[in-house]
C-alpha cells in the first residue's frame, strides 16, 4: 500500500514520465524541474511534492500505481 496518497494531478504528471522503474521516473522529472520552476510556481511546488512522495515510496508501491 502507498504510504502517501498520489493525487489525480500527480498521476497526470507521472503519466508523462512513465519509465521502467521509480528511480528512472525520479531522474526524468528532476531533469525538467528547473524549467518548471521558471515557468510555473504552482506546478513546481506540486512536482516537488510528487518527488518527495516518490522518494519515500518503495519500488513495490510504485509498481502498484495504475499509470
Amino acid at each position: 500500500m502507498i504510504g502517501e496518497i498520489i493525487t489525480f494531478e500527480e498521476c497526470q504528471i507521472l503519466s508523462m514520465y512513465v519509465r521502467k522503474n521509480r528511480k528512472e521516473v525520479i531522474e526524468e522529472i528532476e531533469k525538467v524541474l528547473p524549467d518548471i520552476k521558471e515557468d510555473d510556481e504552482v506546478m513546481f511546488e506540486m512536482v516537488q511534492t510528487l518527488l518527495k512522495k516518490l522518494n519515500n515510496m518503495t519500488d513495490e508501491s510504485f509498481k502498484e500505481l495504475d499509470l
